[in-house]
């Protein structure tokens, strides 16, 4: 991928993606540079009649049960109403990705994923939390995190 800088003579910033076919790369860039504009770092979130504000990259995980949801950070824990699915769509990033129906983490803190003698799979986070992988979440973890880390190296091809 090259990436170049060409001054223009407008305030806003405008960006243009060449390709020779639009592909599903093509298109993941262009929804991750659609997504760059509206997405914040600070989340917002009311815990026992306290507001708490929250760095995005400082979340680990997001686990639901019922209607509870937890969110763990490099800080603190925290304890809120809510679905997984809104707030997936509240934090708007790329870094984040669902696990199974209960659980989304961020990929920064994602050590490793292993396999269990019983088959399933299971994300290792950094702060030593082991969470199930469910089986149809998988492709998509794998393939998110090949977009966000993996670079190819050149004797791999």
């Amino acid at each position: 991928m090259k990436v170049t800088f060409v001054p223009a003579h407008q305030p806003e910033i405008s960006v243009q993606v060449q390709a020779e076919t639009q592909t599903n790369a093509v298109n993941s860039l262009m929804d991750y540079i659609d997504q760059y504009q509206t997405r914040s770092d600070k989340l917002t979130i009311h815990e026992n009649g306290r507001l708490h504000i929250l760095d995005v990259s400082a979340i680990i995980s997001v686990e639901v049960f019922d209607t509870q949801l937890t969110i763990t950070t490099t800080e603190a824990t925290y304890h809120v109403r809510g679905s997984l699915s809104k707030m997936l769509a509240q934090l708007q990033s790329p870094s984040f990705r669902a696990i199974s129906q209960s659980a989304a983490i961020n990929l920064h803190y994602l050590q490793s994923l292993s396999v269990t003698f019983s088959g399933t799979m299971t994300a290792e986070l950094k702060n030593k939390t082991k969470l199930p992988v469910s089986r149809r979440y998988v492709a998509a973890l794998r393939q998110q995190i090949t977009h966000l880390f993996v670079k190819t190296h050149p004797l791999n091809k």
